[in-house]
Order: C-alpha cells, then sequence, then structure tokens
C-alpha cells in the first residue's frame, strides 16, 4: 500500500463524517459505520467484520443511543447492523489497485453511471474514501527536517521552500549565516590594517625624537 497515506477506523471517519455535517442521526452512524468495515473488508455481513472495527462501531453507536434515547445497549438494540449492497462499493476495490486516492474516487464515479442506484453509488465512493488520508508531509525539497530552524516559520505538516537554518550549515553556505561571517571578516580586517597604520605612525613620530 502507497505510504504517502494512512488510514482511519472506520468509527474515526464516522465521526469526521459527522463533524463535517454538523451532527448525524443514530441510524446514520450504525450505516456509515458498519457499512465502511464491510466494504473495505470485501464483506457483505455487518456481523463478520473485524473485532476492532466491530468494537468501534459499537462503542459509538451506544453513545449516539444514549443521545437519542437517553439508555444504551442493554436497554434498547435498535438500531441493527445493516446489510451490505456490495455492487454499489467500488472504492476499496480500486485503490487497492492503483494506491491512488483521487484516481481511485474517479475511476469509483465513473462506474457508478452503470448502475441503477447511480446517487446512492457515487455516496458510497465519497464515504468509503474517507478512510484513506494524506499523511502530513515533513519534509523540504526531499531533505528531512529533523527539528531544524526553517527561517523561523512553523511547518505544521506544509512544504516550505525555505532554507534550512540548522546544525548542517556551513561558514560558506548560502544564506543569513554566511552573510554575517563575512561582515564580521571585513570588520576585523579593516581594524587589523588600522591598528598597523597606527603602530606605523607611532613608530615614525618616536624614530624623529631619538
Amino acid at each position: 500500500m502507497n505510504t504517502k497515506y494512512t488510514f482511519l477506523t472506520p468509527s474515526d471517519a464516522t465521526i469526521q463524517y459527522c463533524n463535517k455535517k454538523n451532527g448525524c442521526e443514530l441510524n446514520e452512524v450504525n450505516d456509515m459505520c458498519y457499512s465502511l468495515s464491510s466494504a473495505w473488508n470485501d464483506n457483505c455481513n455487518a456481523w463478520d467484520i473485524p473485532y476492532t472495527d466491530a468494537k468501534g462501531c459499537e462503542l459509538l453507536v451506544n453513545e449516539y443511543r444514549y443521545k437519542t434515547f437517553g439508555v444504551g445497549k442493554c436497554d434498547h438494540s435498535y438500531p441493527n447492523r445493516p446489510l451490505l449492497k456490495r455492487s454499489l462499493h467500488f472504492f476499496p476495490d480500486i485503490f487497492k489497485k492503483n494506491n491512488d486516492k483521487e484516481k481511485a474516487l474517479f475511476e469509483c464515479r465513473i462506474k457508478c453511471n452503470f448502475v441503477q442506484d447511480k446517487q446512492e453509488c457515487r455516496d458510497n465512493c465519497l464515504n468509503d474514501s474517507s478512510i484513506v488520508i494524506e499523511k502530513p508531509s515533513n519534509t523540504i525539497n526531499g531533505d528531512t527536517i529533523n527539528g531544524d530552524t526553517i527561517n523561523g516559520d512553523t511547518i505544521n505538516g506544509d512544504t516550505i521552500n525555505k532554507q534550512i537554518v540548522g546544525r548542517n550549515r556551513g561558514i560558506f553556505s548560502d544564506g543569513p549565516n554566511y552573510i554575517v561571517t563575512l561582515k564580521r571578516f571585513v570588520l576585523i580586517f579593516i581594524t587589523l590594517i588600522i591598528f598597523i597604520i597606527l603602530i606605523a605612525l607611532i613608530q615614525k613620530t618616536v624614530n624623529k625624537h631619538f
């Protein structure tokens, strides 16, 4: 799998989905979470998904039960886990083949043009892709940052096209350190010349008196 991406759990992807739309209803949370796990595990049965996925979805759905009914699973079993229409979930298989989220999403939407429930299929493409997220960038022009300061700017995951000011900079490197070093060298040189001239003048004056 492409190292450019990392993957959310179905429950985390569902939480992000609901946050973006300012809230979800219980049924929506239930169907989204279990369907994501089923789709990515190539399984139409939401009761036959990995334990960690099932546990995450169960806890999330139970939280929404309390919000909706004021009681949890022991008191209220609704809603049931959804049955997945496998024929309308193209994204996971496409992504596993090309390892490119945008291309997989594009191909998924094209395939939806040839099914009966086109809009549901397109929604599934987008929802199923929500598990895949890009890793934050921590490189600059291919070099790892490793804690160096970048001209005083915070990186925050963005690629910054600036020179690294850090432990690898030498006296003849490009940038601010080189300029400062050159200025100091010139100042010391001028001071030395003035000192030599003063010594010569003092020596000349002393010789005249003797």
